[in-house]
């Protein structure tokens, strides 16, 4: 590729630059214009993998996960001895707008929601935001769901919100229940999709025990009373667990706030001692498998014979610790829901985030 040529691509790129965008976007984002602008004919090959490094200055894992997004976005076919051939030169959109309902206001879901509107906009669909208490209104509600279009329900609802769904489901394209608790009421729509700590409780467990673990802890803070989330994320744990054969705990005596951290690596500690090795520790976040890591070092335990530990990635504290664990990652799920935004309502879909390795940081 002509040097002319990656300049105006990064140009490009930095000219689109959102604050905390991750840099496939940005670099899928570049090559949309371009395909947009008639610059490759429809059937010929877009640039490869190894073109998209040199040009981007980037890894070819990062160039792999462009093709992939802008596959399922429909814009090219990735066919084996050929290479990525392009089929069209528009995106292919399901929902104009999509409205999120989020109460933003944690470590966790925040981040979360970020990366939601990021892959919306590469959608081309609008992101709007609103939390369950502002559509408890009935005239606001009233609004979103004349507006129809997709609606994702992030982290808790309301039982006036859960309500109003029961009766407007058909409002709306596509409905998405994303690391919460859902509703009570089952069986949910078929134009409706939950992935909640239940699913991610699943996720982990059957990758633990694949793994080979026999012995699967989930440690936590306390589970109390009316986190429904938390619960459900303990009870897929236990359930995924059971019919497996293999023992499940749960040990909920973290502090699990950056102050007390000497004293939750200690608390985990105690949990190796009592389980033994052979345990693959669980976590709702990060940092949760991190005390877990630093308690297996403490106890001169290898990460990944004697001791494993699996979280939920993207949570600001995690790098307080020496790490070496298996996450689910927050930009995976993000993708996972664009996904089933940009797919056809009828099509009951199961989504299920990549569990990804990640080497151990030097302290």
């Amino acid at each position: 590729m002509a040097s002319s040529t990656k300049a105006a691509s990064r140009q490009s790129i930095s000219n689109k630059k959102n604050a905390g965008e991750p840099a496939y976007m940005r670099i899928r984002r570049a090559i949309e214009v371009r395909i947009q602008q008639g610059e490759w004919a429809l059937g010929a090959c877009i640039p490869t993998e190894d073109e998209i490094c040199r040009a981007f200055a980037t890894s070819r894992i990062t160039a792999m996960r462009v093709l992939n997004d802008l596959e399922d976005a429909g814009y090219v076919e990735r066919i084996r001895g050929k290479g990525t051939v392009l089929r069209s030169t528009a995106p292919r959109v399901v929902c104009r707008h999509v409205h999120i309902v989020s109460q933003m206001g944690s470590h966790l879901h925040a981040p979360l929601v970020q990366r939601l509107s990021f892959q919306i906009d590469a959608m081309g669909a609008q992101t709007l935001l609103s939390s369950p208490d502002k559509l408890d209104n009935p005239a606001h509600w009233d609004a979103v769901a004349a507006m129809g279009g997709a609606l994702v329900i992030e982290g808790c609802s309301t039982p006036a919100l859960d309500a109003a769904l029961m009766r407007d489901w058909n409002a709306f394209t596509r409905i998405v229940f994303v690391l919460g608790d859902g509703l009570a009421v089952r069986p949910y729509p078929a134009s409706s999709v939950a992935l909640d700590f239940g699913a991610i409780g699943r996720i982990q467990a059957d990758h633990a025990i694949a793994a080979g673990y026999r012995k699967i802890i989930f440690l936590t803070f306390p589970l109390k009373a009316g986190e429904a989330a938390h619960h459900a994320h303990a009870e897929a744990i236990r359930a995924t667990c059971a019919a497996a054969g293999v023992e499940a705990r749960i040990f909920d005596g973290l502090a699990a706030v950056p102050e007390r951290c000497a004293e939750d690596v200690a608390y985990a500690t105690e949990v190796l001692r009592e389980v033994g090795p052979g345990c693959a520790i669980l976590g709702n976040s990060d940092y949760h498998a991190a005390f877990a890591c630093r308690a297996a070092q403490a106890l001169g335990w290898r990460m990944g014979a004697e001791v494993g530990a699996i979280g939920l990635y993207n949570t600001p504290w995690a790098d307080l610790f020496a790490m070496t664990s298996l996450d689910v990652r927050i930009d995976d799920i993000a993708a996972d829901v664009a996904r089933i935004l940009a797919t056809n309502a009828q099509e009951r879909l199961t989504p299920e985030p990549r569990l990804v390795a990640r080497a151990s940081t030097a302290r």
